[in-house]
């Protein structure tokens, strides 16, 4: 009689593990609402536009590697495409404790009209960031989710102020 209760407590311990562990080990999460562009903004540094962010791992998404791109594409307020390009984060795998964040920066040499809009959009793939196209901190991705071609509606937009670039956080 008294060995039952601590038993009973190991049993039930091994049954929660039994069934949380694999549940989180195995299972491969690919979907971009796992992965999120997370504090963006812009501003100004001397002659340069630069857009800062980070990119943060959902709180479903414990277990699996999250490698991939921030796609950005800054467009007229009528949405035509002015420049696409990508950037990667650091980093690289976002860490699954702590913030759960990784960061991403990126300097163009010029400063924005007023009302154009910078849309970003995270993308999973990786295989242009291995091309020799990476130069500078961004790379040509050809199928930039941030253009409306590309796009699955999942993205984050900044438009530029009268002032000058937008500091409007996100």
């Amino acid at each position: 009689m008294h060995y039952k209760f601590p038993s009973f407590i190991i049993v039930a311990g091994l049954v929660i593990t039994a069934v949380l562990v694999p549940g989180c080990a195995t299972g491969k999460i690919s979907h971009a609402e796992d992965v999120f562009i997370n504090k963006a903004y812009t501003y100004e540094d001397g002659d340069e536009l630069v857009i800062y962010g980070r990119v943060k791992r959902g709180y479903q998404n414990c277990c699996d590697s999250v490698r991939g791109h921030i796609d950005i594409a800054l467009l007229t307020s009528d949405g035509l495409v002015i420049d696409a390009f990508s950037t990667l984060y650091y980093p690289h795998n976002i860490p699954k404790v702590r913030s759960r964040s990784s960061r991403f920066e990126v300097r163009r040499p010029y400063l924005p009209p007023d009302g154009l809009i910078i849309r970003m959009a995270y993308h999973s793939d990786l295989e242009a960031a291995d091309s020799a196209a990476y130069a500078g901190g961004v790379f040509d991705c050809e199928q930039n989710m941030a253009t409306p071609q590309y796009n699955n509606g999942q993205y984050r937009d900044i438009v530029t102020k009268t002032e000058g670039a937008a500091a409007k956080k996100i």
